[in-house]
């Protein structure tokens, strides 16, 4: 992550558009230095428990509920190193299938939504039939269910 503005910067040169690839980065940057900033000092035991879980029809069509990102992916470092919160999730790999009660045993304080496989809106989790039994999960209960963009 440190060097991601580099690498930014970098395809700039190579579409000679540098002054865009720089406003990127540097916005970048400063979003990343906002929130390490805002939660550097949160002590281990009040981390919020994150989970990126991807919803995904395929997911569903394989009996799960939907997908993870593990402790050795660039998701579980921007929940972790970035925003010092806890990956819910601990295992390993990324997209990886998760069913119902895996989910409500992790019980996330946050779930995030990603985009990997199309967008959905925080309301899927909340209203969706399929999405019935994690209407108990922290996240749901508190509203703290977002979608990335």
């Amino acid at each position: 992550m440190d060097r991601i503005g580099d690498e930014i910067r970098l395809v700039g040169e190579v579409f000679s558009r540098e002054k865009d690839a720089d406003d990127i980065a540097s916005y970048l940057e400063s979003q990343i230095d906002e929130i390490r900033s805002r939660t550097k000092d949160v002590p281990v035991e009040e981390k919020v428990r994150m989970m990126q879980l991807g919803l995904s029809p395929r997911a569903r069509e394989g009996g799960g509920a939907g997908m993870a990102w593990g402790l050795d992916t660039i998701e579980s470092y921007f929940i972790e190193d970035t925003a010092n919160a806890k990956n819910a999730y601990e295992g390993t790999g990324a997209f990886v299938v998760v069913a119902t009660g895996q989910i409500l045993t992790m019980d996330p304080d946050v779930i995030v939504l990603p985009t990997a496989q199309g967008y959905h809106p925080a309301s899927e989790l909340y209203t969706a039939p399929y999405y019935q039994n994690l209407q108990e999960l922290s996240a749901m209960k508190n509203g703290r269910v977002y979608a990335l963009p």
